[in-house]
């Protein structure tokens, strides 16, 4: 009834995880005002922004007639420092995987018939198991986002190098997210995820990344050291009828202003 779906959202790549760089951060209100004024019937949005860390952007855009809407909860783990806690949980997946007898490689380039095999993968946790609404990526998606030097793709490969298990990494200056992960659940091993997570966070902290581990799963997350971002997205009203709609972004900021991350891990974040 907004008309919410008619919308324009400014940066966004084609993943869950916007990283905005301090470059992004200058070109974004530019940008914003530049299609506004071409898009005078649409709302426009802006993405994946934390307070903590997207202060001043935040408070440009509000001077734009932005609203700040509370969208998810994300979870950092911070590789960047040595760790002065070790926690339980990720220590045992990490000994797992090394039992396991499973190979750990990060690959740059794959063949078709690998990105095949990622795209199966991906779809049936992502899509089968979970939501048709998740992007669906396709073989090309896969194969291009190495072939171009966008991605890298971390996989666990069982003795005759089957890839059993992925994930997506994508790098943007010292923050590593995974925009796409998958594994095959009817591989005669038993917590293959957990396994999946702790090369992850192995390949982090080598690197000494901040890891942004996005949304869902939150207990499993927190168990092993992920600390909860509120992440808000900017909307701004069309021109049209701008007055209406703007009250009712208005109303929604003011209400989730009180809303804090214990507020939605409480709610099952």
């Amino acid at each position: 009834m907004l008309g919410i779906d008619n919308i324009i959202l400014v940066g966004n790549a084609p993943v869950s995880t916007n990283i905005w760089t301090n470059q992004h951060i200058l070109e974004v209100p530019l940008l914003c005002q530049q299609i506004a004024s071409s898009h005078k019937k649409h709302f426009i949005g802006v993405r994946n922004l934390q307070a903590d860390k997207h202060s001043a952007l935040i408070e440009k855009l509000k001077s734009h007639r932005f609203y700040a809407i509370p969208a998810r909860i994300v979870y950092e783990f911070d590789f960047r420092d040595k760790l002065e806690k070790k926690h339980s949980h990720l220590q045992r997946d990490r000994s797992v995987l090394k039992r396991s007898g499973l190979q750990v490689n990060v690959l740059t380039s794959i063949s078709m018939a690998q990105a095949s095999q990622l795209r199966d993968l991906y779809q049936a946790i992502y899509i089968d198991k979970h939501s048709a609404l998740n992007a669906q990526y396709t073989s090309q998606f896969f194969a291009d986002m190495l072939s171009f030097k966008v991605m890298t793709a971390l996989v666990l490969q069982d003795a005759d190098g089957q890839i059993v298990a992925f994930a997506m990494l994508y790098e943007v200056d010292d923050t590593l997210t995974v925009p796409a992960l998958g594994y095959d659940p009817q591989y005669p091993v038993n917590g293959l995820y957990r396994q999946l997570f702790a090369a992850i966070t192995f390949h982090a902290q080598e690197k000494r990344m901040l890891l942004n581990y996005s949304s869902g799963a939150g207990d499993f997350k927190r168990k092993r050291g992920g600390v909860a971002r509120l992440e808000y997205t900017m909307l701004k009203a069309p021109q049209n009828w701008h007055s209406a709609r703007s009250m009712i972004l208005s109303l929604l900021q003011r209400k989730g202003q009180g809303i804090r991350e214990t507020d939605l891990i409480a709610w099952g974040a």
